[in-house]
């Protein structure tokens, strides 16, 4: 065992410096001040931050935007990073914070060991052999006093990166939340539009062959044919282009979802 032994110049010189301990390295933080036009509308911030986020696409009654909000909790890969930053600040944190408490080391060993029975030996009859036990606990007893305010600061400095990294998760999550619904509802809305569509172009494509059956009796012309064929052409068109639209809003999803396009 180890002890610490302080000697009557090191209490003396303790006792003098006993006053100090109340110091901190550097001012307390204080935001500074704003000023403003006085016919400016200014309002103070208030951070929300410590309000919770979930639920509020429940107002639009879906349940396949609910299945997807919770899929993009559970699995995006963004979410789960700011996750892993948020634990990592608050281990630090942690650490941090356990030097404001004295440290014991400690480094116990446990021996057993059997002699022989034919070593030599310096008297003249021989020794059995015997079965020997050592225990050993050897610690170490520490505390480091903050005089000039380190430890306490830079405890101050790893909580509040922690909850900065804690606001930061919120706030990616509320995006993540906000980017699904946008998608969601962009998807739903092409989908429809290629409905939309399908069945102009289905119209069109009759309105060809009645312009065609017109011209073949004699009452029609060759320009509302080609005109119908144009029309039906551009229809065609901009179905295509919403299917592409519609499997990048799907792909989309899937990411924010976390799972492959």
């Amino acid at each position: 065992m180890h002890q610490r032994l302080h000697s009557p110049a090191a209490i003396l010189l303790l006792l003098l410096l006993t006053p100090v301990w109340g110091c901190k390295l550097g001012p307390n933080y204080k935001r500074p001040a704003l000023e403003t036009p006085t016919d400016w509308r200014w309002k103070t911030a208030e951070p929300q931050d410590h309000l919770p986020h979930d639920g509020w696409w429940n107002v639009f009654e879906d349940s396949n935007l609910d299945t997807l909000q919770k899929e993009a909790a559970a699995n995006n890969l963004d979410l789960k990073a700011a996750l892993a930053r948020v634990e990592q600040a608050r281990a630090t944190a942690r650490i941090e914070r356990s030097y404001f408490y004295p440290s014991l080391t400690a480094n116990p060993s446990f021996v057993r060991y059997r002699t022989s029975g034919h070593s030599p030996s310096p008297v003249p009859f021989p020794v059995p052999s015997f079965t020997q036990q050592q225990w050993t606990l050897p610690f170490d007893l520490s505390y480091e006093l903050d005089l000039w305010g380190r430890v306490g600061r830079s405890f101050e400095s790893t909580r509040e990166l922690a909850l900065g990294a804690v606001a930061a998760r919120e706030a990616i999550l509320l995006t993540l939340q906000a980017d699904v619904a946008a998608n969601y509802f962009s998807l739903q809305s092409v989908t429809r539009e290629i409905d939309l569509l399908d069945q102009a172009i289905g119209l069109r494509n009759e309105a060809v062959d009645i312009f065609n059956k017109r011209l073949q009796a004699g009452i029609g012309s060759e320009f509302e044919v080609q005109r119908g064929k144009t029309e039906a052409a551009s229809a065609q068109a901009q179905s295509e282009a919403a299917r592409r639209r519609r499997a990048e809003l799907i792909n989309a999803l899937a990411l924010l979802c976390g799972k492959a396009p």
